[in-house]
């Protein structure tokens, strides 16, 4: 079956998301179906993830049997008058996209969805958390999955996009070994404006403490150098298994102290990747990387060959073990003293 992207993006889907909100209205939002029940033929087979934002199912669209993934919402959410805005911002900016980087979302005929939710492509594997708890990455392994996770933040940023909360939750290893940047629920779509807090006075902040960029701890709605903040403290703890800057909550704020080097933490991190890391994780955003082409090209640098440096020469005297000296003495002791009574007892 061929892939569901078939280049880095694709045109803008058919109006803005003020349409794909207005699609929603009337639909009713219900709870998720059970494995084995059916939903707009959709044979739903297993439950994937159940949390504040929605809960995601497995299912085969009998249509086509492609496996997919849908997601709904957390019907009790429904109180807060913003949510369907939210919701319908996180379809819409999937559907902007087509990169192998980037979960798809499939776009559905007018008229097929009975309810409140969207259809994802299906994942096979797992997050990077999770991989992280079950064995220790080498260098190698986390430069590859920085840059497959830089690839598809950058796309997104090429289609006015802000993730605003790459962490490794939020990237997903298949099986296949392709790393698919995941979750759209705090996406920042250049030229909207945010969405109002549910809660007078309440802050609303995009990302996770600990992830987040100084910049998004002060209020600002973020931007592309935000992202590469995170993906600089995601391959810093992918590495040391450390957060650089500790995981403070809102309102609290990290003091963005300097962290431990990489190199101090883990003696075989090449160079070139723990410089690349830790100009991401600058607190100034003029010194990080001006934008996620440029960390490509920091990871993409390969680290230097070991330093050849010829061997020691090392004298006689080092390398022949002292016995060898102790019994040349005496041998050579011996050989003299008989040719001395040899000379001292004259011609027989």
């Amino acid at each position: 079956m061929p892939p569901l992207w078939s280049s880095d993006v694709q045109t803008l889907p058919p109006g803005g998301v003020e349409d794909v909100a207005r699609e929603w209205i009337g639909l009713p939002v219900r709870f998720p179906p059970r494995p084995g029940e059916t939903i707009d033929g959709f044979r739903i087979l297993r439950r994937l993830y159940n949390g504040l934002q929605g809960t995601v199912l497995a299912a085969v669209d009998d249509t086509n049997g492609r496996e997919v993934a849908l997601k709904f919402p957390d019907p009790l959410a429904t109180a807060d008058p913003a949510w369907l805005e939210r919701f319908a911002r996180k379809e819409w900016a999937g559907l902007k996209m087509r990169h192998p980087n980037v979960v798809r979302v499939i776009s559905q005929p007018p008229g097929r969805r009975s309810a409140c939710y969207y259809v994802l492509e299906f994942l096979e594997g797992q997050t990077l958390t999770a991989t992280l708890a079950m064995d220790r990455p080498t260098p190698e392994q986390v430069a590859n999955w920085l840059r497959q996770a830089a690839r598809g933040v950058l796309a997104l940023h090429r289609r006015g996009l802000v993730h605003r909360d790459i962490k490794p939750d939020n990237l997903f290893l298949c099986r296949e070994g392709r790393v698919v940047v995941v979750d759209f629920g705090t996406v920042r779509i250049e030229g909207l404006p945010p969405i109002a807090a549910h809660q007078p006075g309440r802050q609303v902040v995009g990302g996770t403490p600990g992830f987040m960029a100084p910049e998004l701890y002060a209020g600002e709605r973020g931007t592309p150098a935000s992202d590469i903040f995170a993906l600089g403290v995601t391959g810093y703890w992918l590495l040391t298994g450390h957060m650089p800057y500790g995981t403070p909550e809102p309102p609290l704020t990290p003091r963005f102290d300097p962290p431990p080097l990489l190199t101090e933490l883990r003696a075989d991190i090449p160079p070139t990747l723990a410089a690349a890391l830790e100009r991401c994780l600058s607190p100034t955003i003029t010194a990080r990387p001006g934008d996620v082409g440029e960390l490509l090209a920091w990871l993409d640098t390969p680290p230097p060959p070991p330093c050849s440096i010829p061997p020691r020469f090392v004298p006689l005297v080092e390398r022949l073990p002292p016995r060898f000296y102790r019994v040349g003495f005496w041998g050579m002791a011996i050989l003299c003293g008989g040719a001395l009574l040899k000379c001292c007892a004259g011609p027989s």
